[in-house]
This record gives C-alpha cells, sequence and structure tokens, in this order.
C-alpha cells in the first residue's frame, strides 16, 4: 500500500496526541452536564467518570494488542482491515470521515469559541454581545474563525501542528492541576455559607438524589470527555517506531486522563455549591478559587486547552478521505491520496474534511443551540451519540481479533480484547437508555413523541448507505477476492449493527459478483442500496425477483467452473421462502449461498495465479 507520510513524530508528540486530543472541553462542560443528569448527586458523578474510565481503559489495552501488531496508514482503519476485512475498513474509515471526527470536531470549535468569549467579557463587562457566550451567533463565527485558523496551522506546516500540540498540552494541564490541588484544599478549609460547620468539600459529597436510571446518562455525558484517544492512531504512519511507542503512549496517556479528570472533578467540588456548578459551570469555581483576576487567566488558559483538543481532533479529521483512498476506495481516490511535496500533507483530503466539519457545525448549532431546533425530529446530541456508534463498530473487531490471533497469549488474544467487547456494549445500551428510553418515555407522558437516538440511527444509515454507492473500489481483473464468507458472522454482526451489517454485506456481494461473473455472463446484479428502495415501492416483490436472479446466476457461474455444489434459483424459493415456515430455512438458504461464492471466489483467485 502506498503511504507518502513521513515518520516525524515521537513518543511524546504521540502522548501528548492522546491526552491533548481527549483533555480539554469534555471536562470543562461536561461536568457540569454529568452534575446535572445525576440531580446534583456528586458522589455519583464521581463513579460515572470511573466507569467511563474504565470503558476507555478497557478498549485502550485492546488496541495496544493490534498496535504491536499492525502498522499502515490509519490506526483503526489498519485494525479493522487486519480484523474484519477491506470493506469494513472502508466502512470504519468512511463512518470516522464523514461523522465522528467532524461532529467531535464542530463541537469542539463551538466550545473553544465560547471559552474565549467567556473569558473577553470577564475581562471586559463592556464588551457587547447580541446573545450569551453559549448561543449567541457570536460564538458561532468566533467557531467558524477558529476552526479554519487552526486548519491552516495544520494543512502549512505539519510540524508546527504538532508542536502546537504539544504546548497546548502543557498548557491545559495547568488550570485543571491548580483546580485539583487547590481547589481540594480550599474546599476543606472553607465552610459552606449558611453551614459554618460543614466544609465545601463535604456538603457537596453529602448529596445522594442520583439512582442507577441517572449514572446511565452520566456515564453517556463522560464518553464526550474520554474519547478522542483513538485519534492517536490515525498518525501511526507518522509515529517513529509505532509498534513500540504508540502502545506506551496509548496506555500512559489513558492512565494520566483518568487521574486528572477525577482530582479536577473534586477540585471543582471545592469551590462552589453543587447547585452553583449546575446552574454555571466550572467558571464560576475558578474565580471563587482564585479570585476574580486569577480566576479569569485560569479561564483564558481553559480557552487554550479547547483548542489544544481542537487541534488534535483535526490532525486526525483531515486525514480521513487519504486513509480510504490510499486503499483504492471512495470518490477521486487518485486526487484525495495525493500528498503535497512542500507541506507533506494531504491537501486534497484537508480540505474535504474541513468541508465535512463545517457542515457539522451548522447542524450542532441548529440542532442544539437554537430556540427551536432547526431540524425538528432530527435534531440530536451530535457531542455524544456519533461517539457512542464507534464502540457499536469496535465489537467487530474485537471479536474477529480473538478469532484470528492464534499467536498470541490468552491475555492479549481473550481477555483484553474480551473486556472492550463488555466495554463498547455497556456503552451502546447506556446510550440507547439515555438517549432513547428516557426520552420517549418523558414525551410519552406529556401526549407527544421524542426518540433522539432513532433519528440518529437514521442519519448514521443513510450516510452510510451513501458511503456504499460511492465506495468505488478501483479493482483489476487480478484483484484478490475474499473466500471466507459465514453465515455465522453475516448474522452476529447483524445482532449486534441492528441490520445494518447485512445491508452492507449484501451491497458487497453484488458488487463481488458482478466483479467476478460479468466478463463471463454479461450482466449486472443491481445494487443492493437500490433494491431497498424498490422493495418499498414495489411493496416486497422486488427482493423476490432480486434473490431469485442472483440465485440462478450464481448457479450457472457454478455450472461453468464445473464446480460439484448444487445452488440455484430453486435453493433460494425452497430454502429462503417455503423453508421459512420452519424457520431454519434462511439460515440454511443463507449458509449455501455464502458457500457458494466462496466457491466462484476460489475459482476466481486460481484463475489469477495461474495467469
Amino acid at each position: 500500500m502506498e503511504n507518502g507520510l513521513k515518520k516525524q513524530y515521537g513518543l511524546l508528540m504521540a502522548i501528548c496526541m492522546v491526552v491533548g486530543t481527549v483533555v480539554g472541553s469534555g471536562v470543562f462542560f461536561k461536568a457540569q452536564a454529568i452534575l446535572q443528569k445525576t440531580n446534583g448527586d456528586m458522589p455519583m458523578g464521581i463513579i460515572a467518570w470511573i466507569i467511563g474510565g474504565l470503558v476507555m481503559i478497557c478498549c485502550v489495552l485492546a488496541f495496544c494488542v493490534m498496535a504491536q501488531q499492525y502498522e499502515k496508514v490509519n490506526g483503526l482503519v489498519d485494525y479493522a482491515e487486519a480484523t474484519v476485512g477491506s470493506k469494513y475498513a472502508y466502512l470504519m474509515g468512511w463512518f470516522s470521515t464523514t461523522i465522528y471526527t467532524p461532529a467531535m470536531t464542530s463541537v469542539l470549535a463551538w466550545v473553544t469559541a465560547r471559552y474565549f468569549l467567556t473569558f473577553i467579557v470577564s475581562v471586559n463587562p463592556d464588551f457587547q454581545l447580541n446573545g450569551d457566550p453559549v448561543t449567541g451567533s457570536e460564538t458561532f463565527l468566533l467557531a467558524g474563525f477558529i476552526l479554519i485558523a487552526v486548519f491552516a496551522v495544520n494543512t502549512l506546516s505539519s510540524k508546527l501542528a504538532g508542536k502546537l500540540q504539544i504546548s497546548t498540552t502543557f498548557i491545559k494541564l495547568i488550570p485543571l492541576l491548580l483546580m485539583a490541588v487547590v481547589g481540594i484544599i480550599y474546599g476543606l478549609t472553607h465552610n459552606l455559607a449558611g453551614a459554618p460547620d460543614t466544609s465545601i468539600l463535604a456538603a457537596n459529597f453529602a448529596t445522594g438524589t442520583g439512582n442507577v436510571t441517572t449514572l446511565f446518562g452520566a456515564v453517556v455525558a463522560t464518553a464526550f470527555a474520554y474519547e478522542g484517544w483513538i485519534l492517536a492512531t490515525s498518525i501511526n504512519s507518522e509515529i517513529k517506531n509505532s509498534k513500540r511507542n504508540l502502545p506506551i503512549a496509548l496506555i500512559v496517556g489513558g492512565v494520566i486522563i483518568i487521574a486528572i479528570y477525577l482530582f479536577y472533578y473534586i477540585g471543582l467540588a471545592g469551590g462552589a455549591s453543587v447547585e452553583t456548578l449546575m446552574n454555571d459551570g466550572a467558571t464560576t469555581a475558578f474565580t471563587t478559587v482564585f479570585g476574580n483576576v486569577f480566576g479569569n487567566i485560569l479561564n483564558l488558559f481553559v480557552a487554550v486547552s479547547c483548542l489544544g483538543t481542537l487541534n488534535g481532533l483535526l490532525i486526525g479529521c483531515i486525514r480521513g478521505m487519504y486513509s480510504i483512498s490510499v486503499r483504492g476506495y471512495g470518490p477521486k481516490a487518485d486526487l484525495m491520496k495525493q500528498v503535497d511535496p512542500a507541506s507533506g500533507m494531504p491537501s486534497n483530503s484537508c480540505i474535504v474534511g474541513l468541508v465535512i466539519i463545517g457542515a457539522w457545525l451548522v447542524y450542532f448549532y441548529g440542532a442544539n443551540l437554537t430556540a427551536k431546533p432547526w431540524f425538528g425530529v432530527f435534531s440530536f446530541d451530535s457531542s455524544e451519540l456519533p461517539i457512542i456508534t464507534i464502540y457499536a463498530l469496535y465489537i467487530p473487531i474485537f471479536i474477529n481479533f480473538m478469532r484470528k490471533a492464534k499467536g498470541l497469549s490468552p491475555l492479549k488474544r481473550f481477555v483484553l480484547p474480551g473486556l472492550g467487547i463488555v466495554g463498547s456494549l455497556f456503552m451502546v445500551i447506556a446510550a440507547i437508555y439515555s438517549h432513547g428510553y428516557l426520552p420517549y418515555i418523558a414525551a410519552k407522558e406529556n401526549g407527544t413523541f421524542s426518540c433522539p437516538v432513532l433519528f440518529y440511527l437514521i442519519t448514521f444509515a443513510v450516510i452510510i448507505t451513501l458511503g456504499l454507492v460511492i465506495m468505488n473500489r478501483h479493482k483489476n481483473d487480478d484483484y484478490i477476492m475474499e473466500t471466507n464468507r459465514s453465515m455465522i458472522k453475516v448474522i452476529l454482526l447483524s445482532i449486534i449493527t441492528f441490520g445494518i451489517y447485512y445491508v452492507v454485506w449484501a451491497s458487497w456481494l453484488s458488487d463481488d459478483i458482478n466483479h467476478m461473473v460479468s466478463k463471463h455472463d454479461k450482466k449486472n446484479t443491481m445494487h443492493y442500496c437500490i433494491l431497498l428502495i424498490l422493495s418499498i415501492l414495489t411493496l416486497g416483490i422486488a427482493p423476490l425477483v432480486w434473490y431469485h436472479k442472483l440465485s440462478s446466476r450464481i448457479g450457472n457461474e457454478l455450472n461453468r467452473c464445473n464446480v460439484n455444489y448444487k445452488f440455484n434459483a430453486s435453493s433460494f424459493w425452497l430454502w429462503n421462502v417455503l423453508g421459512s415456515f420452519i424457520i431454519v430455512g434462511p439460515f440454511v438458504y443463507l449458509h449455501k449461498l455464502c458457500k457458494a461464492v466462496n466457491f466462484i471466489a476460489e475459482n476466481h483467485n486460481n484463475n489469477i495465479q495461474v495467469e
């Protein structure tokens, strides 16, 4: 695989990428959200931070093992390709490029602008804003400018972007560590107003109104604060001695993050009452503990720390299309994989990444910051739900790694990926509960309907389907086809992904059949995604015709190749249609379909080797 990127980052940069991309805006504005979700229950908030950190560490350890095994262009995409397959890797890259990373980056641009404006207003109260620093139009405009400025730094000089990442990582630790240490001391030595015999910390930790229901929502909120570490793997091909340095960076960075978050959260509890923190956020705690002048300076440090997080996310985001195109996938692959000889950056990929981030910034503003959401029922929290989705996409990678990594110890092969699966499942369930079930119940009591997670999944499905349509794998006649299709794999992954994997798999199947068979029978099987649309229009008749023709075509190809295996259109009608009355029939058909296509693929590959 061609890779034009240079080895230019060391271990320190890798650690700073992990810490710098994670630590920043999330801990500052999600700390308030976690208190709100737990109804001011500080101990429950601590438990939420711990659970979120443990989930991150479980996934970090599992990917550390993979980082020692694989190194190509983009870590996460590499791991998906090595474990599940090239097509799943493409979808992982497409999801990361179009949803996951740009959605997070857009939120970071807004948060950075928010804290800069908060600092300006606190220093100069006469500074006029049309709105407030959270939802005002000035915040949105400043977010756009900051985004473009950081983009310019990254595209013009990757080394300068790396120095910015390292410097802002150390800068952002200043307010966190100061609040952690001084806030705890202040909270132990000062009493809560109206309670002369009770310290601020003791009073705040005496609260206990939360429960398991609120805990789910709080843990999901920590996902944004903890997320971003996986983006360090996006520069694995640019890290010196990546197989050694990247795992070290992931583990060391993960431990640092959890420790900082816990102590900072406790320090905040020492700076203000729970009610104040829930209503005003961390800014009040800073000014209470350090005074107006020094507190405002620390607020500036908070803004700079958010800028560093934005820079780290952007480093990963603008390389998204590049990581796809070097594998021969995606639109204009030859154009997207070009690396500028002067800057050493994939400039075309960078431009596309900026446009996608801009689109998500507009969405976030319209869906979450306006009095009336612009997108109606399709308005959801883009700072949390895309993050939860990636945990679901980790699961097939962990499962297949356990199946393939036969030369590793049981700890590395089964225990660590198993912990990653458990942690990922917990995050998925918690997100469905807090963003699906709870809003649905609350809306139902008011006679309305609300289920953000449902409409996010619809949006996700549409974007992934678009990615399938434009996948555009540039296959030559000597392209080696996969021969390991399995009914069990299809069923399990389809269950885990709520049916999305089957759509992907069937789309791949029709594409592979066309590639292997069309040169012999001069026919073309319709793309499965188009079939789904026709299925609605024809009231379910189109799929019967599609599967009939596909099965007949596969049977004819088996005969042409002299393969002694019985499969044709009758197999579809006998097992998939009539066999559905005995339940197991469709499973038998799927098994026979996978086996038949594997035989054709083996024959195709053998012919290539002979030639």
